[in-house]
C-alpha cells in the first residue's frame, strides 16, 4: 500500500514537471511605436527660409524605451515620399546641400524604434528666399560706360 502510494506521487509529480514548458521561446513579444511628437522648426509655412536650413523635432520617446531614430522626408509634393536622409540620431538636422531658391518644400521626420515600431510626424510646408545680394559693390567707379540690355542666368 505505502509502494503503490509512492508510485503514485511520484508519477503525479513526474507529470506536473513534465507538463510545465517554457514558454521563452514561444512568447510573443508585444511592441509599442515611439510616442507621437512635433516638429519645432523649420515651422510651418515659413517664408524666406535659408537654402541651409536646420530641422528640430521634439523626441519621440519609445513606450519600451527602445532606442529610437528618425528618418527625414523632404521634397516638393504636399506628401512628402523622398527619403533625404535616414536613422539620424539626433533631433536637429542640417541639411548638407544647397536646396533651390524660391521653392517651396514639404518635410516630415519619421521615428522609428529597433523592432519595426513608426511613427509620423505631421507634414510641415516652407519656402526658401530667392536671390540673395547683401554683398556690396567692389567699385562704383568703374572704367567702363554702364550697360543696356543686360541678361543674367541662374543655375
Amino acid at each position: 500500500n505505502f509502494l503503490s502510494i509512492k508510485y503514485s506521487v511520484l508519477t503525479l509529480f513526474s507529470l506536473t514537471v513534465l507538463s510545465c514548458s517554457n514558454n521563452d521561446d514561444n512568447t510573443v513579444i508585444k511592441n509599442s511605436a515611439p510616442n507621437a511628437f512635433n516638429l519645432i522648426a523649420v515651422i510651418n509655412n515659413a517664408q524666406g527660409v535659408d537654402v541651409y536650413p536646420t530641422f528640430k523635432w521634439d523626441k519621440a520617446i519609445d513606450p519600451d524605451e527602445d532606442a529610437v531614430t528618425y528618418d527625414l522626408y523632404l521634397d516638393t509634393n504636399t506628401n512628402p515620399s523622398t527619403l533625404h536622409t535616414e536613422n539620424i540620431s539626433n533631433t536637429i538636422f542640417k541639411v548638407p546641400e544647397r536646396l533651390s531658391t524660391s521653392q517651396t518644400y514639404y518635410w516630415q521626420v519619421v521615428a522609428k524604434d529597433t523592432k519595426g515600431g513608426k511613427t509620423a510626424s505631421d507634414v510641415y510646408t516652407f519656402t526658401t528666399r530667392g536671390l540673395n545680394f547683401s554683398v556690396p559693390a567692389i567699385t562704383t567707379n568703374a572704367g567702363f560706360t554702364g550697360r543696356d540690355s543686360h541678361t543674367s542666368v541662374v543655375f
